[in-house]
């Protein structure tokens, strides 16, 4: 015989607004969806005119993400993804990711991390979509998701991503990071004029630090002087790393 008692009210709500244990079994949702590469079946849990922005990729429509995901995992094989809650408030969803894929046509292993914000429409599909990461070659025996690992047994180390604070604001989601007073060296060679021995400080840290990000397998990208921040003693600082665009709202 068939129960008819009523569900446990301790069950997480999947539906919007998001309480932590119903953002958190959001999350953890999604990223077993994914794992299943299956683009028709995760194509389902998005609006029919969700609204996504991949990296450079801009795109809208349940038809157009199942074709994404399509020819994503034909070129990203062995794929094995790990998402962790990183905020949330109302409908929305902030998540850091972690994946691994093999690349036949590079025949290398990758890796990519980076965050994703998330917007629900009130019946919990998912109508927005803004990711932003980074990429980087991997040696086979740097894995993290080997075959038969579960993803929510590895541990990711705290080094990917430094913020100091985040905060929700009305419909922007704000990283606040650490204060250098000295401003961006943009601005200190637009007022002034540097002697030889202060450009020479200021390119020996900028390669030191250049070399710590190498020897971590982690590509800037964007080396100018906007994203070279100074502190009032001296300290030299590299900073966007591209990760904040990910909660620019369409």
């Amino acid at each position: 015989m068939q129960s008819t008692a009523p569900a446990s009210s301790s069950a997480p709500s999947l539906v919007p607004p998001f309480d932590r244990a119903g953002a958190e079994a959001k999350v953890k949702k999604a990223q077993d969806l994914w794992n299943t590469m299956n683009p028709q079946k995760t194509a389902l849990a998005y609006t029919e005119d969700s609204v996504w922005r991949n990296r450079d990729q801009f795109f809208q429509g349940r038809a157009a993400i199942e074709r994404f995901l399509t020819d994503k995992w034909t070129k990203e094989t062995q794929y094995k993804l790990k998402k962790r809650l990183f905020a949330f408030d109302g409908n929305r969803i902030a998540v850091q990711f972690w994946y691994e894929y093999y690349s036949h046509e590079e025949q290398q292993w990758k890796r990519t991390y980076g965050l994703e914000h998330w917007t629900f429409a009130p019946d919990g599909l998912m109508a927005k979509r803004h990711m932003s990461g980074n990429e980087v070659t991997i040696f086979e025996n740097e894995r993290w998701f080997r075959d038969g690992v579960n993803p929510d047994d590895v541990e990711v180390s705290p080094d990917y991503f430094h913020f100091t604070l985040l905060v929700l604001l009305k419909d922007d989601l704000w990283v606040v990071m650490e204060y250098m007073e000295g401003g961006s060296l943009a601005d200190v060679v637009t007022c002034n004029i540097m002697s030889e021995g202060q450009i020479a400080a200021v390119s020996r840290e900028v390669l030191q630090g250049l070399k710590h990000l190498h020897a971590h397998g982690v590509i800037h990208r964007d080396i100018k002087s906007d994203n070279i921040l100074l502190s009032m003693a001296g300290d030299i600082k590299l900073t966007d790393f591209g990760f904040w665009d990910v909660f620019v709202c369409v």
